[in-house]
C-alpha cells in the first residue's frame, strides 16, 4: 500500500481514524490524504448562507489542518482536501481519484440523524468501496 484516504470530520471517531491511519502509514511508508466532507448548504435564506457555508469551511479547515500537523510531526507525507456533498459518495469519490489503496474512517461521525445513522458512512464505503475499509473504534478510557 502506498496512499491511503483518511477520512476525519473532527468528531473522536475521526480523530481515531486519523490516528490510526497515520500509525498505519508510517509502518507502511505509505503516503496520506486527509479528506474533511461538509455538507451541502441548501434551503437557506441568502443572507444565512455565507454564514453557514464560512462556518463549514472553517470547521473542516480546522479539521484537516489539525490532522497535517500530526502527519508532520511523524514525518509522513500528507495532503488533504475539503469537499462538499455527501460523505460517503466524496470521500469514494476522492479516494478514486487519488488512488488510494485504502481507506481509513472512524465508526461514528456528525450525521443529520446521528442517533439513528450512527455509522452510516463506514457502513456504505465497506458496500460500495473497491479497496479495502479500515473502519477505526473510537478508543474509551479504561
Amino acid at each position: 500500500m502506498r496512499h491511503l484516504l483518511i477520512g476525519t470530520d473532527g468528531t473522536p471517531g475521526g480523530r481515531a481514524a486519523v490516528d490510526e491511519g497515520l500509525a498505519l502509514a508510517l509502518a507502511l511508508e505509505a503516503s496520506v490524504t486527509f479528506v474533511a466532507v461538509h455538507p451541502r448548504v441548501s434551503s437557506v435564506p441568502a443572507p444565512y448562507y455565507q454564514r453557514r457555508l464560512t462556518e463549514h469551511l472553517a470547521a473542516a479547515s480546522a479539521t484537516v489542518d489539525a490532522a497535517l500537523v500530526e502527519a508532520d510531526r511523524l514525518g509522513v507525507d500528507a495532503d488533504s482536501e475539503i469537499a462538499e456533498g455527501d460523505p460517503p459518495v466524496e470521500l469514494l469519490r476522492l479516494a478514486e481519484r487519488h488512488g488510494a489503496d485504502m481507506i481509513v474512517v472512524g465508526s461514528r461521525g456528525l450525521g443529520a440523524l446521528a442517533g439513528s445513522l450512527l455509522g452510516s458512512v463506514s457502513r456504505w464505503l465497506v458496500t460500495h468501496a473497491d479497496v479495502p475499509v479500515l473502519v477505526v473504534k473510537e478508543r474509551r478510557p479504561a
